[in-house]
């Protein structure tokens, strides 16, 4: 076989090769189903959608677009979610093998590297709130007209001017606050500055160091009381605190009934401390006792044998023992009190003086002079209760006088 043979052979197997490719692009169609099954489904945008348009159910083609119609009064129907009127209804012919129900998805789908266009039929399954029906021939069937591609977009779309708007309102109100913003973080700057020192502080005074210390020696306290306790525990020594706890309790009790019957005043120690004839009858024995000791510092232990105290107590006797009629003691009682008086005034002409002094504040604040004026304001009230102690007995006498009279 010569070279110009070879050459017409192989150009006419190249030849019979591409025919066969195109014949089989043109005229060999994939199978569609039996198409007895008609759709009616309603598009906003039908972008690349043409009659012969490919059906595909879950990938697969079950059918094809045979008729394109205009819906007259689509801007009074339903819309999509983007706010796209249906503006379109397709007629679709599928196979009827194939069992669509109202809850599957209906969209367009691009495919290839050419972007051919299809209407794809994606399966769902049922909600709770919408049960699942078989689509007829008499039902319309709204599909999602953007491209899932195209959706995405959208929603990114959507995303963006979100956060636009976020950002608009995030700057506004940072324009608003910048001034407290500014202090807020002048405030946080200076608090972390200061913490920033105790912590260094801290540090310098290794009081980590002496609060692990006093933590461990906490620790220790603790062991140490629960050691205690758990031997107060086992020698029953809560019981027996019990006991003196309830002893305690009776006697406070006890206590305090007898406060009660003390404070009404009934009882001997009661009506000891809320009579007042017999506070008075205490107090008179208190001062003569107190009278008492005033004559044996004066005059010793055995100042009945003194000289002078027999001279001093016989005088007095004698001058009680004249007064025999009432103008005579009253004459007596005037010189008393005026003796007292006399005291008196004494006392407050030395006050006066002292306040006159430099010095009044060394001898007003003297201890020695305190003391003196405290006995003399005790021996005042002294003197006073014992008035009333007799004026107390003298009308005790006047009434058994007159008790007696009227018997």
């Amino acid at each position: 076989m010569n070279e110009q043979v070879k050459n017409m052979l192989i150009g006419l197997f190249v030849v019979i090769a591409c025919s066969l490719i195109v014949g089989i692009i043109l005229f060999i169609e994939p199978s569609v189903g039996d198409g007895k099954q008609t759709l009616i489904v309603r598009f906003s945008n039908i972008n690349g959608i043409s009659v012969g348009t490919r059906v595909v159910f879950a990938g697969k083609p079950i059918g094809e677009v045979v008729q394109i119609e205009t819906i007259p009064d689509a801007r009074e129907q339903p819309i999509d979610q983007w706010g796209n009127v249906y503006y379109y209804q397709l007629i679709l012919h599928v196979d009827s093998h194939i069992h669509i129900f109202t809850t599957d998805e209906f969209t367009v789908q691009t495919s290839g590297l050419l972007g051919d266009k299809s209407i794809a039929i994606i399966p769902r399954a049922p909600t709770k709130h919408m049960p699942p029906k078989l689509v007829t021939d008499n039902t319309p069937i709204y599909a999602q007209s953007t491209d899932p591609l195209e959706g995405a977009f959208n929603e990114m779309k959507d995303l963006a001017e979100k956060i636009g708007i976020a950002v608009d309102k995030i700057v506004s109100w940072f324009d608003q606050n910048e001034d407290s913003l500014s202090s807020a973080v002048q405030s946080f700057d200076h608090a972390m500055s200061g913490i920033a020192t105790t912590v260094n502080r801290v540090n310098q005074l290794d009081l980590v160091s002496d609060l692990k210390h006093a933590v461990d020696a906490f620790s220790d306290t603790m062991d140490l009381t629960k050691t205690a306790l758990t031997t107060l525990e086992n020698e029953n020594s809560f019981e027996n605190a019990g006991v003196m706890i309830r002893n305690f309790k009776d006697a406070s009790e006890s206590i305090s009934e007898i406060s009660k019957e003390v404070a009404c005043g009934r009882g001997t120690i009661g009506k000891l401390f809320m009579d007042d004839l017999a506070y008075l009858q205490i107090n008179a024995v208190l001062s003569k006792a107190n009278t008492l000791m005033n004559d044996v510092n004066q005059y010793g232990l055995l100042f009945n044998l003194n000289k002078q105290w027999q001279r001093t107590r016989t005088k007095y006797a004698s001058f009680l023992d004249s007064v025999e009629t009432p103008a005579q003691f009253e004459n007596y009682f005037e010189n008393q009190v005026d003796m007292i008086n006399a005291a008196m005034d004494r006392i407050s002409m030395l006050i006066e003086k002292a306040e006159g002094s430099l010095n009044s504040d060394r001898i007003l604040r003297t201890p020695s002079f305190q003391k003196d004026f405290s006995e003399l304001m005790r021996r005042v009230d002294a003197l006073y209760n014992n008035l009333k102690l007799y004026n107390q007995d003298l009308m005790d006498a006047i009434n058994q006088q007159n008790g007696e009279c009227n018997q």
